[in-house]
C-alpha cells in the first residue's frame, strides 16, 4: 500500500520511524537593507499578501489596511537606516555647539516597534502564528518579562 504525500515533502526512511523533511526550503535574504536602492514598498506588500494568503488561506480588507501600514513603517525604517549609514549615529545640533544621537535612530526604533506590532496582528511573528502554544512555566514567563523590557 502506498501513501500519498504532499509533493513538497521527501520521505526519509530509517530503521526507527519515517521522517518527513521538506524537499526544498525557500529562504530569500533581505537585500533591501543594503545601501543600494533594492527596497520596493509595493513588492514588499505584494509578498506579504501572498504569504498571508498561502499560510492563512484568506485575506480580508482589514488585513490589506494593516499590510499597507506595515509597508509604510518598514519604508520609514529603511529610510532611517540608510540615513544613519550615510551620516552616522551622532549629529551636531545648535550650529555645531552640541552633539547628540541622530534623530533617525529614534525614528527607526519607533518604526521598527510599530512594524513588529503590525506583524503580530497579522500573525507574521513566530509566537503569534495560528496554532502556536506558548509555554506558561515560571521560567519562560520570567524570561518573557525580562525580554519585554522596562516600557
Amino acid at each position: 500500500m502506498e501513501n500519498s504525500y504532499d509533493y513538497k515533502f521527501h520521505i526519509v526512511k530509517s530503521e526507527k520511524k519515517n521522517k518527513v523533511i521538506p524537499e526544498k526550503l525557500t529562504f530569500q535574504p533581505m537585500d533591501w537593507l543594503s545601501p543600494s536602492d533594492d527596497w520596493n514598498k509595493k513588492l514588499f506588500e505584494a509578498e506579504i499578501v501572498e504569504l498571508i494568503e498561502s499560510s492563512q488561506g484568506v485575506n480580508t480588507y482589514a488585513n490589506m489596511v494593516l499590510i499597507q501600514m506595515l509597508g509604510t513603517q518598514v519604508d520609514l525604517y529603511v529610510q532611517c537606516i540608510r540615513q544613519m549609514a550615510s551620516k552616522g549615529l551622532v549629529e551636531a545640533y545648535n550650529n555645531g555647539a552640541t552633539s547628540g544621537p541622530s534623530m533617525h535612530f529614534t525614528m527607526a526604533d519607533k518604526a521598527l516597534n510599530r512594524a513588529i506590532q503590525i506583524m503580530k496582528e497579522l500573525g507574521l511573528t513566530p509566537a503569534h502564528r495560528i496554532g502556536i502554544v506558548r509555554s506558561r512555566s515560571p521560567e519562560s514567563l520570567a524570561i518573557e518579562e525580562f525580554l519585554a523590557g522596562p516600557f
